[in-house]
This record gives structure tokens, sequence and C-alpha cells, in this order.
């Protein structure tokens, strides 16, 4: 039993009965009068437990953001070295008809 007093400064019971049940347990009330003294407890906790969930939520949306920039750096640089791929065997193909003309300009002249 819990003991608090109320606001005409008499001895309120809360008293509450844990119950198992699965995933986890919960409080009833059993008898006393209601009260903020006897509630606000619960309140409190309760508030705790909807701002550790909140966090918890905010913390997995900024870990997906985070994932998704990566994703996104990553996605770019393949995009970059694709690129140079291509630059890389254009300029081969440049260079193997420049060296083409060169040996043709090199040939004697056919008459």
């Amino acid at each position: 039993k819990e003991y608090h007093l109320d606001r005409d400064s008499k001895i309120a019971t809360c008293t509450f009965a844990d119950h198992a049940v699965p995933g986890g347990t919960f409080r009833r009330r059993h008898s006393g009068p209601v009260s903020e003294e006897c509630s606000l407890p619960r309140s409190r906790q309760k508030l705790a437990q909807l701002e550790e969930a909140k966090q918890a939520s905010i913390q997995q949306i900024q870990n997906a953001i985070d994932m998704e920039k990566s994703q996104q750096a990553l996605t770019q640089k393949r995009h970059y070295l694709f690129d140079v791929q291509r630059e890389k065997e254009t300029v081969a193909k440049c260079i193997a008809d420049l060296k083409l003309l060169a040996k043709k300009a090199q040939a004697p002249p056919v008459m």
C-alpha cells in the first residue's frame, strides 16, 4: 500500500495489484479514493515511456535518413565511375583513330 495526502490533508490509500499477462504486467487499482497524488507517479511514468518511445522513433528516422544519404552518395560514385569508364573508352578510340591517321599520313601516296 502507498499512502498519500489528499487535498484535505487526509490520508488516502492507493492500493494496486500487479497482474502478469503475456507480454508484460499491468497494474490495477483495487481500492482507495482517486487523487492526483495517486495518479501523478503513474502519469509521470507513462510520460517518460512515451518520451522514450518518441526518442527511439526519432533515432530510427535519423538512421534511415543517414542510410539514404549513404546510398545516394554510393550511387553518385557509381555514376561517376561509369562516366569515367565511358570517357576512357572514348579516349582509347580517339587514340586508335589518330594512330590510323598518322599511319596513313606516312604511307606513300597511291597513284
